[in-house]
């Protein structure tokens, strides 16, 4: 078996650290490529506050009925067992039918 190493700068911008990891996600998935960290998990997405005052570095790891603890926060560079990668628009779709899981308003994309 024969492995090949590509090496390529992808770049991507946002007004926080998870919005430009996500930029950069969009990027790899048109290539086939997805991140195991935090910040690429389905079940993981920061808060306003945390995305506010900790330029999105932070997130929580989310479950369907149940409101995110401080325990629940990972850092959206690194990984764990629990990581699920899936793609931004996943991760998006996940994050939306968390907040009706909790009866929380579901505008959370007008930021």
């Amino acid at each position: 078996m024969e492995f090949h190493s590509v090496h390529a700068n992808i770049d991507g911008e946002g007004p926080d650290y998870f919005e430009a990891l996500c930029a950069v996600r969009m990027k790899l998935e048109t290539m086939g490529f997805l991140i195991k960290a935090y910040g690429d998990s389905r079940k993981v997405f920061p808060s306003g506050m945390a995305r506010d005052m900790g330029a999105g570095r932070r997130a929580y790891r989310l479950s369907l009925g149940r409101r995110a603890r401080i325990k629940d926060v990972v850092s959206v560079f690194e990984t764990g067992a629990d990581a699920e990668p899936a793609t931004v628009a996943e991760q998006q779709a996940f994050y939306h039918d968390w907040l009706l899981s909790i009866g929380a308003a579901t505008d959370w994309r007008a930021r």
